[in-house]
């Protein structure tokens, strides 16, 4: 078969939903598009290095609350979606989508040898001509390096590979914004696979925006949660300076955001989460000194958020003081450790820094929190303990640090002795043992 038939079958497979799509990476973005694929009609296969999370997946237990277990498992059953450890079986695929993580270093410098590593894979095992889009959050350039420095030693653009970056839009726990509601930016490598990224993305999502390059298209995911970590970064700060002034900032924020124009309201808490807020701003300024700039704005918002549980500690520490008792031996209640509200998501939460600190300083720590049952940090397990008056009324304080929905405030807020509540969760009750 000829090359130009080859394409042209691939582009036909998509369009008719017949091409075999490979998600990579099964984390919380990985599969809910695995899903949200399977459900649109295409035979997906999702691949994790992860065999537990592979065999929970096959008997319908879902690692996101964005995915409940009844559809995980009816698309298991019907085959529509399979599972798999083996990147050899990338072999089968028409369409590959790589969801895997990108982290930061030590340094806070980008982490994309995941992606790397799918990639690697794709070059032993894909045939071609195969559709690659990456998903992953990547530094601008990152896509055209990918191309270059290894696709491009294998593979022909527009003929063997067709290349694009589709940065991955998803907000836990929104149930107002699933997935195929939420706009998709997608940059393609040449025309073609712009064009090919639009045939299949169509189908999936609602609307369909493309950028000028995969480097616009990197460079759009991190500016928006760029923003997001900046805002954040000044809602806290401004929550340390109303502290010290003896001013409610939950107050100042309601009252700034009844001005119709000119301010979006931020809030402060125990710090970002997940793997995109904490991570992203440290991608552009990364990239930047490349171009011998020096990101200031963004490095230090990352410096106030890096604070932020050092100061929640702190006044703590005062809360207890006042009452005259030591952190030491102290029993603590940490409300929630998921990083965003009714979400079972733990990555990048506060908990993880809180937890260890609380620790050192001798405090007995607990957790309630009704997404996880189970907390690993720093060597350490915990388990969710159940809410009773009496446990409630053993504590010497509760830190909210998540404000589920699916929370007796009431039974808290009249069990307690101190409670430091870093989220608003408790703005309809008014007690002097609440401190905001």
């Amino acid at each position: 078969m000829s090359d130009k038939k080859q394409t042209k079958g691939l582009a036909q497979r998509i369009a008719s939903k017949k091409a075999l799509v490979a998600i990579v990476g099964l984390g919380h973005v990985g599969l809910i598009e695995a899903v949200t694929f399977a459900k649109a009609g295409f035979k997906v296969t999702g691949f994790d290095i992860n065999k537990d999370k592979i065999r929970a997946l096959k008997r319908g237990e879902s690692s996101s609350a964005d995915v409940n277990n009844q559809d995980l498992k009816a698309l298991v059953n019907s085959g529509d979606l399979t599972l798999e450890t083996s990147p050899s079986n990338l072999a089968k695929a028409d369409v590959i989508i790589i969801t895997v993580p990108t982290l930061l270093s030590r340094h806070k410098n980008p982490d994309v040898n995941a992606v790397w590593d799918v990639a690697r894979h794709i070059v032993h095992h894909a045939k071609t001509p195969v559709f690659v889009s990456v998903e992953s959050t990547c530094y601008p350039g990152a896509t055209e390096e990918l191309f270059q420095n290894l696709f491009s030693k294998h593979f022909e653009a527009d003929r063997d590979l067709f290349l694009a970056c589709a940065p991955a839009r998803i907000d836990p726990g929104n149930k107002e914004w699933p997935l195929p509601s939420i706009p998709r930016i997608i940059g393609g490598l040449t025309p073609k696979s712009l064009e090919l990224a639009r045939s299949l993305y169509d189908q999936v999502v609602t609307s369909i925006i493309p950028a000028s390059s995969l480097k616009a298209a990197e460079m759009t995911k991190l500016m928006e949660n760029s923003f997001r970590t900046v805002n954040i970064a000044f809602a806290n700060q401004m929550q340390i300076i109303c502290h010290e002034m003896g001013i409610n900032v939950w107050e100042i924020i309601k009252l700034a955001a009844t001005k119709p124009f000119g301010f979006v309201p931020f809030y402060p808490g125990p710090g970002p989460g997940g793997t995109c807020i904490p991570v992203d701003p440290f991608y552009v300024s990364w990239k930047a000194r490349e171009y011998e700039y020096h990101a200031r704005f963004i490095e230090l918002a990352g410096e106030v958020l890096d604070e932020i549980p050092g100061f929640l500690l702190k006044r703590l520490y005062d809360m207890l003081n006042g009452k005259s008792k030591a952190i030491e031996n102290s029993k603590i209640l940490l409300l929630g450790v998921a990083y965003k509200k009714d979400t079972a998501e733990i990555s990048g939460a506060a908990a993880h820094s809180i937890v260890p600190r609380l620790m050192e300083r001798g405090a007995k720590v607990f957790y309630h929190d009704p997404y996880v049952n189970k907390f690993r940090t720093n060597g350490t397990t915990l388990n969710s303990t159940k809410l009773s008056k009496s446990f409630l009324k053993s504590l010497d304080a509760t830190i909210i640090l998540t404000d589920h929905s699916q929370v007796d405030y009431e039974l808290i807020v009249r069990n307690n002795s101190l409670i430091l509540d870093t989220r608003n969760a408790l703005a309809d009750y008014d007690s002097a043992n609440i401190h905001k």
